[in-house]
């Protein structure tokens, strides 16, 4: 189940302009491109087996960037 926090703007085919109403929606009810950007938009949370879940704890996890060398010093 998904929780929309606010109405969002969106074109489904690039010509359209549709409403999406803020309020809760079943899996299969919104397209799975609109679920995407409403999630780079943080308009949208997911509730799995009652437990209210953000965006933010769906993100997979990046992987540690490796230490950048030590700058060296110009002789001058």
């Amino acid at each position: 189940m998904f929780i929309l926090k606010k109405n969002v703007k969106w074109s489904p085919d690039g010509c359209r302009l549709e409403v999406v109403e803020a309020g809760s929606y079943q899996d299969g009810e919104l397209p799975d491109r609109f679920l995407v950007i409403a999630g780079e938009l943080g308009v949208i949370d997911t509730v799995e087996g009652g437990e209210k879940k953000t965006d933010a704890d769906q993100l997979p996890e990046l992987p540690e960037l490796p230490e950048l060398p030590a700058p060296q010093k110009s002789k001058k």
